[in-house]
């Protein structure tokens, strides 16, 4: 099973849960660098400084954030609506400086020989073919930034879901579904 890594770029610090056993980092400028190398690499790699995040008791997830709750630890991060508009695959200044984030994680020894899909998601509006294009083209401009900060190209895969993985299926139209979603495609 491949862990999803899902990290918001709006929004408080919070982890909360999505689907059954889906849980997300949602990435703000309060947000440690601890708490992003376990939602991208699992609380198993993880930096000397710092702290493991779960506790022995029950298999409890002690925040970074707040007080021990039951839900598991994140296991993605979602770079949510990283300022794409409507129908754009460009990059902001903020969703780059949000991004460097994810380079510093990336480009750590400790992420050595992790590897990433980079999946680009859209909302409902337009048609399939459309939105898997859009979204592509999505995945391969947070890629191309990536690399351009140092993270070597073969441990990225850009990946085009269109409309297909609504993160608020509720409100299919809704800019919340325009993201990029990374995958550690080595957890298991």
């Amino acid at each position: 099973m491949i862990k999803r890594v899902w990290v918001f770029l709006v929004g408080l610090a919070t982890v909360s849960v999505v689907g059954a056993a889906q849980t997300y980092l949602k990435l703000d400028d309060d947000v440690d660098s601890c708490q992003l190398f376990e939602a991208l690499n699992g609380p198993g790699k993880l930096p000397s400084h710092c702290p493991s995040a779960v506790s022995g008791e029950g298999g409890q997830f002690k925040s970074r954030m707040g007080p021990p709750s039951t839900i598991a630890a994140p296991d993605r991060a979602v770079l949510q609506d990283i300022n794409f508009a409507f129908n754009s695959d460009q990059l902001s200044p903020d969703a780059k400086r949000q991004l460097n984030k994810v380079v510093s994680v990336m480009t750590d020894p400790v992420s050595t020989g992790e590897r990433y899909n980079v999946e680009g998601n859209t909302d409902r509006t337009g048609s399939d073919a459309y939105n898997r294009r859009l979204s592509l083209r999505r995945a391969q401009a947070v890629k191309s930034y990536l690399v351009t900060q140092g993270v070597e190209s073969w441990r990225l895969q850009a990946l085009g879901n269109g409309y297909h993985n609504l993160l608020d299926p509720q409100h299919p139209e809704d800019g919340v579904n325009r993201r990029v979603d990374l995958i550690n495609a080595k957890r298991k």
